[in-house]
């Protein structure tokens, strides 16, 4: 790591060679290779003698071992650089207290990731080893994943499939690999982490990492986790107090020897053996040879030529350019090793560079071929040694008729020739055999010539090459004749010498095309470059290949490669290697190779070699995952599809963190879980590549009690009130499993035990499957009245302590409570009768052994009824939770006074809904639809923030009932509230004064004066109860409080999900509670705002289990602070 820390540097002393750590005492530092890295590792393994747990335990640990040393409220993050460029993701520092799993957050980085470990790290062990764990932001950690660790330079990015961590941070990932190898051995094997070559002496180290370990030195930062990790595992890292150990084992260029241990070394490496020359072109040679061996390693090799230094290789191949053609070169080549030492000189190679005759001797373009054959059989061929490709426009090629003293008509070319090249101009009427050779076919006067016709070459009009003797008259010179320019010719001339020519017979069209001068070859190259061999694809991406070859050699020398995808050329290259761009994700390209040379001449086809790019993006997280079709036994689960690049195959369900099924389709039902249970529920998707997407919401369901999922037969009576004046009541208890139609069941008194049974009180309504209905005199007390779901003063609820009461079914008596046509005496006078928990169906015969017994107007039981094996069947679900960190969470936003807001006056997170003036609905925000239809009661929960609403300015809530809004809260600033604190309203609705329709929904309004004026509503949450209203037992139908919170503490925020975490949540009987320890008290309200319970936390495990079904608010201090949190009682 670079960064130094000016600072630190004048106030930590400085480390002396001699100041070796007391840790390595017992450790011989004398040693070096293989046996070095066994006596550290025995070392390290030795010493970790405490393994921290993964939570807290890694949390806590990089909290101190990561602090920033300019500023201790901070931790550095790995592959960060930049705290000022506005991107949360490439920070380099956040608050220690800043981590968790979401947006902005720092969380634990597996710099050997977990999945590349053999078997796969885990969580415990090596996965929660400090020495390899790192701060990272979340984004940052993800956008990494699981990539290998390249080569690269400036800030951390991906290069290609493969992740470079920045120049800052490659020498500490180097050093935490060493140390992962060392003390895991074959789990966590660098080659398995990093592309690079692997070491001669351990093919399972490769030699990037020995780069970056001496290119990055340590760095004071480094330097202080090593003690504080010996303190919390018992061991550290060696290679940061000396990264010389590195090249005492493996080799590579030396690192820091912040120890003074490694021995000097004064051994050469042996000689390089078996130089060869190869590749010679006209202006550079090819060498290789067998690589040097050296006690430490071979760090590069020096090659000469002529007895002078050329250049270095740090493998054993080289390439010297520059040269002369024709030429012969002496090579040879020494080892050299990190000390310095120089091997002896290797063998001698001798190359020669290839010849340029075909690479320019001329001065000019010359006539090379001069063609008078049978009829219109005439050609001429023009040949080009001057070293360039030359322009044709500015020549012309003329007659001169007959030997005669002009030049006829001049035939202007036109076209370039290349160095080496000829060109060749025919008769447009001669054999095809010339006019297959000819670069033009033209009938001009030019070509007309006959063997008594001198022809001339012109350049800009004047004459610069001629075959045949100007104005000599019409004697012929070469009649039916083929001449050839002589190989030792290679200038032009003004003046005909017979001499330079060669004469052949009448149409010799052989060597028409082609023409050679001495100390070259034919004037046209015609040798193809060999066949590219070894391709080889590498580094695959979503739209990148990478591919590389063995260079190809020509006879001169290629100039290039075509690199063909799919039979389509795709792109050229000078290079021996390409990287293939545009592709489209998760697809198979066939690839071939041809190599060129300048002539145009192309190799044969490479092999083909097959690529597929690879998909690595991951699918987007389910959404909406809710839990359904509750039963005794199983719980459905639903979700929104996840979208991918290529395409999701499937999902992974987990049911309390462990898997339980991977589904196709976007449901599952989770089976065979036992009964009156909580489960938490995360869904996540993958696709073919196995990429895995974030994971989704958290669902939790609760099965069915299993007494409340039918285990009567039919309804029963579960209580007989018989108190003082009108304090009569009769409970009946439904556990059938299913909803029962009253209007076929009717009460009935036997007045004084006689013989017959009194009118038929004829019940109405509807009791759910594990709830109660209760039936009281009209004039019974208020207490008695709120319970009651029927008030009546018929016959049959006058009985006295002497009346036996009968529940009848269609006119057929099914239970009853005293003895029937028993006479008069008292079997429960003044007298409250409870059913025993262990009785779950009716009967015909008054058994007293069946019933509990309390005094007189014992009504604190009454409305609620449970049997062994299941509960009374209240219960509460959660409708709607918004939180708004990702959008607004289902609301409507009313208009341009209601917007999402970011910022400190939000209670949760970062996000809440802004409310401003009086603007009407433009200054709310409506709910989602519900069904609240199957609910005797629902809650609405939030909090809001004022800022800067005038005395008397309020806000209030609405309910909508399917055709009507209704007014079910105003809350006015003076009166209910202050601005600059937050605060929470809780609202009860019952069903028995508001109408629950299928499309029931909420708003929140402001009615405000100014835009300066404003609410913050944040965390609301939406709960519908069932089969007992929370808000029902006091009697009210319409309930609501508001309470303050706390102040706005503009100095620090406390992130509350990092301070208390309660569970299991929903919670059955015991409530367990994570808080730090300056809490020691705590309150349990309501939804009605009644304090129901306080104590001191003691072990921090409550009970709760005499809770009500319902949800509840728990509040904890320290004397000063209050935090508020809300749990579900099942």
């Amino acid at each position: 790591m670079r960064k130094i820390l000016f600072y630190l540097i004048f106030f930590i002393p400085l480390l002396g060679l001699s100041q070796i750590p007391s840790y390595y005492n017992d450790v011989n530092l004398s040693l070096s290779d293989l046996s070095l890295k066994d006596e550290l590792a025995v070392k390290i393994i030795a010493t970790h003698t405490n393994f921290l747990v993964y939570t807290p335990g890694v949390w806590d640990a990089l909290k101190q071992t990561d602090l920033d040393p300019n500023d201790s409220s901070k931790v550095l993050l790995v592959y960060g650089y930049n705290d000022n460029d506005g991107e949360a993701k490439t920070d380099r520092t956040r608050g220690v207290n800043q981590n968790g799993g979401s947006v902005g957050d720092w969380n634990r980085e597996h710099v050997y990731p977990k999945s590349l470990g053999n078997p796969n790290l885990g969580t415990s062990g090596p996965g929660s080893d400090a020495h390899h764990l790192r701060p990272c932001d979340t984004q940052f950690n993800s956008t990494r994943n699981n990539r290998k660790f390249t080569d690269g330079s400036g800030d951390a990015s991906i290069v290609g499939a493969f992740w470079y961590p920045g120049d800052e941070w490659k020498g500490d990932v180097a050093r935490m690999m060493m140390y992962m190898y060392l003390r895991y051995g074959s789990q966590c094997l660098p080659v398995n982490v990093g592309e690079g070559n692997s070491v001669a002496i351990d093919s399972d180290m490769i030699d990037l990492f020995l780069d970056w370990n001496a290119e990055d030195p340590v760095s004071a930062f480094e330097e202080q986790r090593n003690p504080i990790l010996e303190g919390l595992q018992g061991n550290r890292n060696p290679f940061i107090d000396n990264p010389a150990f590195a090249t005492q084992i493996w080799g590579g260029p030396q690192a820091e020897d912040k120890f003074g241990s490694m021995p000097t070394d004064t051994e050469s490496p042996t000689a390089p053996s078996s130089l060869a020359v190869s590749n010679e072109t006209s202006n550079s040679i090819g060498l290789s040879w067998a690589a040097s061996s050296d006690n430490v390693g071979v760090v590069g090799y020096d090659v000469y030529q002529d007895g002078v230094f050329t250049g270095s290789s740090s493998n054993t191949s080289y390439t010297v350019l520059g040269l002369i053609s024709d030429t012969t070169y002496v090579y040879t080549v020494f080892a050299k090793d990190a000390a310095g030492n120089l091997s002896l000189v290797s063998n001698t190679a001798v190359g020669t560079t290839l010849s340029s005759g075909s690479g320019g001797t001329s001065s000019e373009l010359f006539i090379s071929e001069y063609v008078e054959g049978s009829s219109y059989n005439k050609a001429i061929e023009i040949a080009n040694f001057t070293g360039i490709s030359v322009d044709l426009s500015q020549y012309d090629l003329r007659r001169n008729t007959n030997g005669g003293s002009s030049w006829d008509t001049p035939l202007v070319l036109s076209g370039s020739i290349l160095n080496g090249d000829v060109f060749v101009i025919s008769h447009s009427s001669a054999a095809p055999v010339v006019l297959n050779t000819a670069d033009i076919a033209t009938a001009a006067s030019a070509m007309t010539f006959n063997g008594n016709d001198p022809v001339g070459l012109f350049k800009n009009g004047v004459l610069v090459d001629v075959v045949g003797v100007f104005n000599n008259g019409s004697s012929s010179f070469a009649a039916n004749t083929t001449l050839r320019r002589k190989s030792s010719v290679s200038d032009p001339s003004a003046i005909y010498n017979v001499a330079e020519w060669d004469v052949y017979a009448s149409d010799a069209f052989e060597d028409l095309g082609i023409h050679v001068i001495d100390g070259g070859g034919s004037g046209l190259d015609v040798t193809p470059p060999s066949t590219v061999v070894n391709v080889v694809i590498s580094n695959e991406t979503e739209t990148t290949i990478d591919v590389s070859w063995d260079a190809s050699t020509d006879n001169i020398g290629v100039v290039g490669y075509d690199v063909y995808v799919d039979d389509v050329l795709n792109s050229s290259t000078s290079n021996t290697s390409i990287q293939v761009n545009g592709l489209v994700v998760n697809a198979t390209y066939s690839i071939r190779i041809n190599a060129n040379d300048a002539a145009g001449n192309v190799s044969d086809n490479s092999i083909i070699v097959n690529g597929t790019t690879i998909d690595l993006t991951a699918p987007t997280v389910p959404s909406s995952l809710v839990v359904s079709n509750e039963t005794i036994s199983s719980l459905d689960l639903s979700w929104i599809a996840s979208v991918d690049n290529v395409g999701v195959i499937g999902y992974e369900v987990y049911q309390d963190g462990v898997l339980i099924g991977s589904p196709s389709s976007v449901s599952y039902t989770a089976s065979g879980l036992l009964s009156d249970t909580s489960y938490t529920f995360t869904v996540f998707a993958n696709d073919a590549a196995g990429n895995l997407s974030l994971v989704s919401d958290t669902a939790v369901g609760i099965t069915l009690s299993s007494g409340s999922g039918g285990t009567s037969s039919e309804l029963f009576i579960s209580e007989y009130v018989e108190g003082s004046s009108y304090n009569k009541a009769i409970e009946i208890a439904n556990f059938t499993g299913t909803s029962i139609d009253l209007s076929q069941y009717d009460l009935r008194r036997n007045t004084n035990g006689g013989s017959s049974w009194d009118t038929a009180l004829v019940l109405s309504g509807t009791i759910n499957n594990g709830a109660v209905f209760v039936i009281s005199h009209s004039s019974a007390s208020a207490t008695v009245l709120n319970t009651a779901d029927i008030a009546t003063a018929a016959n049959a609820m006058t009985f006295n302590g002497n009346d036996p009461v009968g529940l009848f079914k269609n006119g057929v008596l099914i239970d009853v409570v005293g003895v029937f046509n028993n006479g008069s005496s008292n079997f429960a006078a003044n007298t409250t009768l409870r059913r025993k928990s262990s009785v779950s169906s009716p009967s015909v015969t008054y058994n007293v052994v069946e019933w509990d017994e309390y005094a007189s107007d014992t009504f604190g039981d009454l409305g609620t009824h449970a049997i062994d094996g299941g509960s009374q069947g209240a219960s509460s679900v959660i409708l709607h939770e918004g939180y708004f960190e990702s959008g607004l969470d289902n609301w409507t936003d009313g208009g341009g006074d209601c917007a999402r807001y970011s910022g400190s006056r939000s209670h949760e997170g970062s996000y809440s809904i802004r409310l401003r003036d009086n603007s009407g609905t433009s200054s709310s925000m409506t709910s989602e639809d519900f069904d609240l239809t199957s609910y005797d009661s629902v809650d609405i929960e939030f909090y809001f923030y004022s800022y800067s609403m005038e005395n008397g300015e309020d806000f209030f809530v609405k309910f909508f009932d399917g055709s009507s809004w209704l007014d079910i809260g105003n809350y006015a600033r003076g009166t209910d509230f202050e601005n600059n604190g937050f605060y929470t309203v809780s609202i009860s609705v019952d069903a028995l004064a508001f109408n629950f329709a299928n499309n029931s929904k909420f708003r929140i309004q402001c009615d405000a004066s100014a835009n300066a004026d404003q609410i913050y509503v944040d965390e609301v949450v939406i709960t519908g109860n069932a089969n007992g209203s929370s808000a029902r037992y006091n009697g009210n139908s319409l309930t609501e409080t508001i309470e303050f919170v706390s102040a706005l503490d503009t100095g620090f925020e406390l992130d509350q999900s990092l301070v208390v975490k309660l569970y299991p949540n929903p919670v059955s009987s015991t409530l367990t509670v994570e808080i730090d320890k300056d809490y020691q008290s705590y309150s349990i309200f309501n939804l009605l705002g009644r304090e129901i319970a306080k104590a001191d936390l003691g072990r921090r495990k409550l009970d709760v289990s005499a809770l009500k079904p319902g949800v509840y608010i728990i509040k904890f201090t320290d004397g000063e602070d209050i935090i508020s949190k809300r749990f579900i009682k099942k």
